[in-house]
């Protein structure tokens, strides 16, 4: 009987670095050796996580029945340490430092405890950097929410009229007739007919869509701009066009939001009202401008 308990016990050493030296079995209760041998077979077969977990959990049973049986406790540590729980694995491992051990065997184990301090370690840095993600992502997400509530507040149901700045006519030449500075800054605005914009706010940003005569349809799916909120000020919003070859291309234009009615001019050419303007060189400037 004793022969067949050597046996037994040699087949599980696998799962312990150093050579320790077995308590004697007659010490051991029968169900923490259970448990020690179900663990011990759950941790030959473990392939994720969840199975070390298992593992672990059969080991842990085996420490609280036979709370002075070191290897229970060392393999122990090794399961939480292959389940990821490196913190718990070093608070295992110096319980065990705690038993008699040889020179040989407190310096394996101390080195391990070095290792897993640094496994630890470079978790916590990961964890800490994925936290950094998950705020600035959760902060950035409120503050689109709120500039598109404060945006909506200002627009509310309003239809806008589009008009292009022009010194000629245009139906005749279209709208790459553009306008210089100096006439962009006068009265030089056409109407394109009776069309007109209707704000459309989705989760994260927020289209201008065409909508046709007044109490028409308004089609989202075709969105003449689109504004994607960048920080906590109007001014911070990204407007953009989508290109004629698909609306998944989008093109980045310049764009002057007027807060006190939602009026908004833009142009796909320059920035809105710059200082330097040069008024011999002619523009593109629409503007939705409030019905």
């Amino acid at each position: 009987m004793k022969t067949d308990t050597l046996v037994a016990l040699a087949c599980i050493s696998w799962l312990t670095l150093p050579s320790f030296a077995q308590t004697g079995a007659s010490t051991i209760p029968e169900d923490a050796r259970k448990h020690f041998i179900m663990g011990a077979t759950l941790f030959k077969g473990a392939k994720s996580t969840a199975d070390f977990g298992e593992a672990e959990r059969e080991f842990k049973q085996a420490t609280r029945l036979a709370s002075q049986w070191p290897d229970a406790r060392y393999n122990l540590a090794l399961a939480k340490e292959a389940a990821g729980d490196y913190s718990g694995a070093m608070a295992d491992l110096k319980v065990y430092q705690q038993f008699k051990l040889s020179e040989s065997d407190a310096r394996t184990v101390q080195d391990k405890i070095y290792a897993l301090e640094a496994k630890a370690g470079a978790v916590a840095k990961r964890q800490a950097g994925q936290d950094q993600i998950a705020a600035a992502a959760k902060n950035k997400k409120g503050q689109t929410r709120e500039v598109l509530v404060r945006l909506k507040a200002i627009v509310g149901n309003a239809a806008y009229d589009r008009v292009a700045a022009s010194a000629q006519d245009i139906y005749k030449y279209g709208s790459s007739i553009g306008v210089n500075d100096k006439e962009y800054n006068g009265n030089n605005w056409y109407s394109c007919g009776s069309s007109c914009e209707h704000y459309v706010f989705e989760e994260n940003r927020v289209l201008i869509c065409f909508q046709g005569d007044l109490g028409g349809s308004i089609d989202p799916n075709h969105p003449d701009l689109i504004g994607t909120p960048n920080g906590s000020k109007m001014g911070d919003i990204v407007w953009e066009v989508p290109e004629s070859n698909g609306p998944a291309k989008k093109r980045r234009v310049w764009a002057k939001f007027n807060e006190e009615n939602g009026s908004i001019t833009w142009s796909g050419d320059r920035p809105i009202s710059q200082a330097d303007f040069n008024p011999n060189v002619r523009y593109n400037y629409w503007l939705y401008r409030r019905h």
